[in-house]
């Protein structure tokens, strides 16, 4: 049987059959108890269903803890799940639970964007529609997008996450260094509807 409910409606239908528990152990080889509790159930409710209130009572995820942190997220939503599960002395799972499961959020990144203006934004469009006009009545065949990008060619590090493994720590082994004015390579490319262009170092 793929599921305790799958086994009950096998027990009561072999029941209503008129086969007797040591038949019906026998026959699903199930254990007697499972039978038993069953048809006691079945009697008593009707149901093969689970009654109301059945199973351990949260003593963590309760109710009022997820109202509670539903506030303290409404008032402060950057608040992490260490913070949030250490006030709350809940685990971290908890809290990871109530934050996904009961309160249906998930973490998002920050996205950096260009702040811009409402004339700005109109403009962009006006210059959008003029040119995809002008690609649809012919005018404007083959457009041409570049782009370019200057590039540090010193080495990057994370001062907190970049560690090195040493036996005795000394400054020179976990040195990196830095000029004050870097070298930089200028990137360029550009693209159209069918060629696109090799990419240029400068």
């Amino acid at each position: 049987m793929s599921s305790i409910l799958d086994r009950r409606t096998a027990i009561v239908e072999l029941f209503k059959a008129g086969n007797s528990m040591k038949d019906i152990c026998k026959s699903l080889k199930v254990n007697r108890m499972l039978v038993w509790r069953t048809l006691t159930r079945f009697e008593e409710t009707w149901d093969i269903q689970n009654r109301p209130g059945q199973g351990r009572p949260r003593t963590a995820r309760t109710p009022k803890l997820v109202k509670s942190i539903r506030e303290k997220i409404r008032r402060n939503p950057k608040r992490s799940i260490q913070n949030l599960a250490k006030e709350s002395r809940v685990s971290y799972g908890t809290m990871s639970t109530v934050l996904q499961k009961d309160l249906k959020m998930s973490p998002f990144k920050h996205v950096k964007k260009q702040q811009l203006s409402a004339q700005v934004v109109d403009k962009r469009l006006q210059r959008s529609q003029i040119l995809l006009s002008r690609i649809q009545d012919g005018t404007l065949p083959n457009p041409v997008f570049s782009d370019e990008k200057q590039i540090d060619v010193e080495h990057y590090f994370n001062t907190q996450n970049d560690r090195v493994w040493w036996r005795d720590g000394d400054e020179g082994s976990r040195m990196v260094t830095r000029k004050q004015c870097a070298a930089l390579v200028m990137v360029w490319t550009a693209v159209t509807d069918s060629v696109k262009s090799p990419i240029y170092f400068c």
